[in-house]
């Protein structure tokens, strides 16, 4: 299964331009209500805890700064890693705290931990989030 299963997808959601802390909460590609998004982001959030074994903390992440490897990085919802899009990134805590997971699978395509120096938060999430 892939996460293009979890939702219908199209181009990415629009961003809240000049937003300090990050856009409102979106789910990339997923078309239809902020409840569907919701949905979509709750079945991977719990096919991630299965995977990695512990549920991810409740924060929304939209983006991580990084170094690895001597090169500074940055991973951002909705943009490409390796030509996948990132649908998610979830704080599991732990050694390596943080998951990264695109549309073409439900697998963390990346684990970062104590190389994350930036972490920035969606602003808002969805009034269907609860």
């Amino acid at each position: 299964m892939t996460v293009k299963d979890l939702g219908r997808f199209v181009p990415r959601a629009n961003r809240t331009p000049g937003c300090d802390s990050g856009p409102n909460f979106f789910f990339p590609g997923v078309t239809g209500t902020d409840g569907e998004q919701e949905r979509a982001y709750q079945a991977l959030r719990d096919m991630a805890a299965t995977l990695l074994g512990d549920a991810p903390h409740s924060r929304r992440i939209f983006s991580l700064h990084y170094r690895l490897g001597g090169r500074d990085g940055r991973v951002e919802v909705g943009k490409p890693i390796d030509g996948d899009d990132v649908v998610a990134i979830f704080d599991v805590g732990g050694k390596e705290a943080y998951s990264v997971h695109t549309a073409g699978s439900v697998e963390p395509v990346l684990r970062l931990g104590r190389h994350v120096y930036t972490v920035t938060e969606f602003a808002r999430v969805s009034s269907a989030a609860s």
